[in-house]
């Protein structure tokens, strides 16, 4: 690693200064640098003058990514192979590409809103990609660049100019003519007969600061982002690298400093220096990622490590999971044995993460940074599900198993219709004290005589509701 000792310190031949300076071509700085419009009074206003705001603000911007941010994928923008339709095997010709975000070498944002299909066989003559021809295919567009040589999928930002309108163009009121009123960002999706020039300098790792920062980067040729490499042949794709000189922006999102110790309801906190009992379990065929949960179980750390598949994950629910995951155990590594006969499942785990039962998990990592430190009292748990079953009607143990993800501390949160034996008089006795949930049920001093069973069952709830809150009991 080079230090600042290290560094050169004879006098350097002077340069010109920096290109570009995070302009894209066609932007707004100059050698100058940028400049806004400054407004008087009676001032003569024209598209120029409110133009230049634009570009001064777009050209800072595009500055800010270059520099700081650097260039290549944020998120999304995957590239797969297409099934052709009816069967399941691949498509000779298309490839997916997944809605996602990228900065280009020029700091423009690229935004694809929506997965899109293109059809790497057919161009538009000078390269751009257009959907599967529904004409003739003798009139179709072909490509026109060799076969059998690597290629680069890649995608750059364009400005569309849209919405026509009528402005004038002379003195008299019937000269008109048609003006495009916006201009959108969008992108255009290429193959690359080579590798953009950008791309031959490799990303570089941690490095000493003066080492890096020394000069600031040349202005790159074009503003080509590339999501894949490949080969086509006559048949279609020949070879393909969904992976292939993808460069990906260092991204902070899902990263935060809590500066609260981890700690959960009953405030217990990790013992420093205490080495936790690993617990491992598999959720997934053929997994290829594992997921790690700091938690407590039965006022001992454990570390839980869940194998699964990271496709299994993305963009699905937390009910989902937990419905699949009640039935995983976490084995325990140094003892096959599980403590006490009960078994620690992955589902019990996610129904003690701050994670409601609609929150959609991204990826593993997402998972990991969003489950907290689970405390899991086993008996207690196992004993609070069972009680809050017994009272609850089906639709009531429906919402429990999925919103609430089996939590019997998020009773709280639902209406006391869930009761079996609350009916809709014996709602009205309630709602009349202003008792509508179950959180309500638990906070009353007094409750209402009830009809039926009711006032067993209201007891009974308000009870769980008490020893899982740590109250003493009024009722």
């Amino acid at each position: 690693m080079t230090t600042a000792a290290e560094l050169p310190t004879r006098p350097a031949p002077c340069t010109a200064p920096c290109e570009c300076g995070g302009s894209a071509p066609g932007g707004g700085e100059t050698a100058t640098g940028l400049e806004r419009t400054r407004y008087f009074d009676r001032q003569r206003v024209g598209p120029d003058d409110l133009s230049q705001d634009q570009l001064y603000v777009a050209d800072r911007l595009r500055r800010h990514n270059r520099f700081l941010h650097g260039w290549g994928i944020v998120c999304g923008l995957v590239v797969t192979r297409c099934a052709t339709p009816g069967t399941d095997s691949e498509n000779p010709c298309t490839v997916g590409i997944s809605a996602g975000y990228a900065i280009d070498p020029y700091g423009n944002e690229i935004v694809v809103p929506a997965d899109l299909v293109v059809d790497l066989c057919h161009t538009d003559g000078a390269g751009s990609l257009l959907c599967p021809p529904a004409s003739d295919p003798w009139c179709a567009p072909v490509a026109t660049f060799p076969i059998d040589e690597p290629r680069y999928l890649a995608l750059r930002h364009v400005e569309i100019p849209v919405k026509p309108v009528l402005g004038p163009t002379g003195c008299s009121c019937s000269d008109t003519a048609c003006e495009n009123s916006r201009i959108r960002d969008w992108y255009e999706v290429s193959l690359l007969e080579e590798l953009p020039e950008h791309y031959e300098q490799p990303c570089r790792s941690t490095a000493h600061p003066c080492a890096t920062a020394a000069t600031c980067a040349s202005c790159p040729q074009s503003g080509w982002v590339v999501l894949a490499a490949l080969t086509l042949s006559r048949e279609g794709i020949e070879s393909f690298d969904a992976d292939g000189e993808r460069r990906y922006v260092v991204s902070l999102r899902g990263m935060c400093f809590d500066c609260a110790a981890p700690r959960d309801t009953h405030g217990k906190t990790w013992a420093i220096g205490t080495k936790p009992q690993t617990l491992v379990g598999v959720a997934s065929d053929a997994p290829d990622t594992t997921v790690t949960i700091a938690l407590y179980r039965d006022d001992t750390p454990v570390e839980a490590v869940l194998a699964v598949r990271a496709a299994d994950l993305v963009g699905r629910s937390v009910a989902d999971l937990k419905k699949e995951w009640d039935t995983v155990p976490l084995l325990d590594s140094a003892r096959p044995t599980l403590t006490g006969g009960r078994p620690l499942t992955a589902g019990m785990v996610l129904a003690h993460t701050p994670l409601r039962g609609d929150s959609v998990i991204d990826d593993a990592q997402d998972l990991e940074a969003r489950v907290g430190t689970p405390v899991i009292e086993l008996e207690e748990y196992v004993h609070a599900v069972a009680e809050a079953e017994a009272v609850l009607d089906q639709a009531g143990r429906n919402t429990f198993r999925t919103a609430l993800v089996g939590d019997p501390r998020r009773l709280g949160t639902l209406d006391v219709t869930a009761l079996t034996a609350v009916s809709r008089e014996n709602a009205d006795r309630l709602a009349a004290v202003g008792i509508h949930t179950l959180d309500d049920l638990y906070r009353a001093d007094k409750v209402p005589k009830l009809t039926g069973t009711a006032t067993a069952t209201v007891a009974r709830v308000r009870n769980l509701l008490i020893d899982l809150h740590g109250r003493d009991a009024n009722v």
